[in-house]
């Protein structure tokens, strides 16, 4: 009886061992094990024929309150909505929100939409009209996410702190107006540089004589011009 129970304390010893030996090299094992990573988004190419060039954003449907999915990322070299679940990525440039979707921030790492991600987006507002902005403003100038522009002090609405915007509200009409001479300097998630001009935030009118309280937005039209990685000047070149 002594014997058996030895022999029975002897294999339970064993296997005790055998356990702890093998939940030691299990653990070690998935420390070893490289952590799952998420697979890198191919980003595309910006076509050369994009830049100094007039290109148009139009009808853009930006949904705002009491919508779904109340703020949008576009990329203007790619002139394209991007899906929200790229927001960490260098895949959009600008991003619509709050009132109307009226503020327009950038993609950078810092804050907003990009923050912790890849983005090396900046905005400036320049109180030019878009025609006559040519120099690109030193990058020290730029925004760097976080500080949206919005609605200007000089209009019915206003957002303390913030005095310039690039529009100006009219609570008589309740009709939003962009100011010709407030222009968006926007430097792209990738280090590009673009100059915006809001036409109009209503659908399928650009025409301010067209623009009531029942005008149907925020559907924004918007001319840019883009400008490569280390230029100094804006300009247009022919085809």
């Amino acid at each position: 009886m002594k014997t058996m129970n030895k022999s029975i304390l002897t294999n339970i010893f064993r296997l005790f061992v055998f356990f702890m030996i093998f939940s030691v090299t299990t653990s070690c094992s998935s420390k070893n094990d490289p952590e799952p990573t998420e697979p890198e988004i191919e980003e595309p190419v910006t076509p050369d024929h994009t830049f100094n060039q007039l290109l148009t954003i139009t009808n853009l449907h930006t949904p705002h309150e009491g919508e779904e999915n109340t703020f949008t990322l576009f990329s203007l070299e790619q002139n394209t909505v991007i899906d929200k679940k790229n927001a960490k990525t260098r895949l959009w440039d600008i991003s619509f929100d709050n009132m109307f979707s009226s503020f327009i921030d950038i993609n950078n790492k810092k804050a907003g939409y990009g923050k912790d991600g890849l983005g090396g987006g900046g905005i400036i507002l320049v109180k030019k009209k878009f025609e006559d902005v040519v120099d690109i403003p030193e990058d020290s100038e730029f925004r760097n996410g976080g500080e949206p522009y919005g609605p200007d002090a000089s209009g019915d609405m206003a957002v303390s702190g913030y005095p310039d915007g690039w529009f100006r509200y009219d609570f008589s009409t309740h009709i939003c107006y962009p100011i010709e001479d407030h222009t968006l300097v926007v430097r792209t998630a990738r280090g590009n540089y673009a100059k915006l001009k809001i036409k109009s935030v209503y659908k399928d009118q650009t025409d301010p004589q067209d623009w009531s309280k029942d005008s149907q937005m925020t559907y924004y039209t918007i001319d840019y011009v883009l400008a490569k990685k280390g230029s100094k000047t804006f300009e247009i070149k022919a085809d």
